[in-house]
């Protein structure tokens, strides 16, 4: 099997848990790029976030393409150029948060390098900075009305999970998709999204075959992406579901370099 093209999901698989690469790691990426694979990035963050950190990372040179938004957008770094899918209807998330409000959530929704959220934390002043991102409080319910966003967010204590799975389990829009995307965390977005469609796109634009990607991931939004392509791989510290749909585990988690030691043990040695 011939791999063109990798795709990686950040945290906890790509970024360690100080959400930080090797130097093993940003080695491995650039003999990637030398062989002439593209090297690609699918996450829930927003396009302007990864680019704030793609230097600090150690990865400025070796990324062109960031799927972004859980698939819901494809920036093209070289080109400049951004492509949003699906967007979902405010006024469809003001009933998300007319059935989610009496619970102690966060609501917060991402236009670039800001960050608009129901409430200011100390927690999550931090946070935003850490990604360049401007915090602003608004009224969630009259920030909605009327506009368009790629998804929503709500997020809460780890404790709390079972209660907003059973909920959202009771919330019915056949326009909309929602997921946990991470112990404290769980996001909407239009139903026609996931990182697989933002894949298949990619490949269009690549014109490569599915088949020819592989695809790394660790949580329950990478599933589709792992399942569309030709080599998929679990993190060894991704959760059952993940496993249950990969190809492949990785014989170290995300703090020890496993998506690098996996390209280079697997795919860059098979290549050779």
């Amino acid at each position: 099997m011939t791999i063109k093209a990798i795709i990686t999901d950040l945290d906890g698989t790509l970024l360690n848990s100080n959400k930080q690469t090797s130097a093993y790691t940003k080695h491995i990426l650039e003999r990637t790029r030398q062989k002439g694979i593209h090297f690609c990035m699918a996450t829930g963050r927003c396009p302007e976030s990864v680019e704030y950190k793609l230097e600090e990372w150690g990865l400025d040179e070796n990324i062109q393409f960031i799927l972004a938004m859980n698939g819901s957008t494809l920036y093209d770094r070289k080109e400049k150029y951004r492509q949003d899918f699906h967007m979902m209807s405010g006024d469809a998330l003001i009933e998300v948060v007319k059935h989610f409000e009496d619970l102690p959530v966060l609501f917060q929704v991402l236009y670039g390098p800001a960050r608009y959220t129901s409430k200011i934390t100390p927690e999550w002043i931090q946070r935003s900075k850490l990604f360049g991102e401007t915090l602003i409080q608004v009224d969630m319910k009259e920030f909605l009305h009327h506009r368009t966003t790629n998804k929503f967010i709500l997020l809460f204590e780890p404790d709390l999970m079972p209660v907003i799975l059973e909920r959202a389990s009771h919330f019915h829009d056949a326009s909309l998709y929602g997921f946990p995307s991470g112990k404290d965390c769980f996001e909407y977005v239009d139903s026609h999204i996931n990182k697989g469609f933002a894949v298949q796109k990619l490949a269009d634009l690549l014109t490569i075959r599915m088949d020819e990607i592989a695809a790394f991931g660790d949580a329950g939004n990478d599933i589709e992406m792992l399942e569309s392509i030709g080599l998929s791989v679990a993190m060894k510290n991704g959760s059952d579901a993940i496993k249950a749909v990969a190809m492949y585990q990785t014989d170290y988690d995300n703090n020890e370099d496993g998506v690098a030691h996996f390209i280079e043990d697997r795919i860059l040695k098979t290549d050779d």
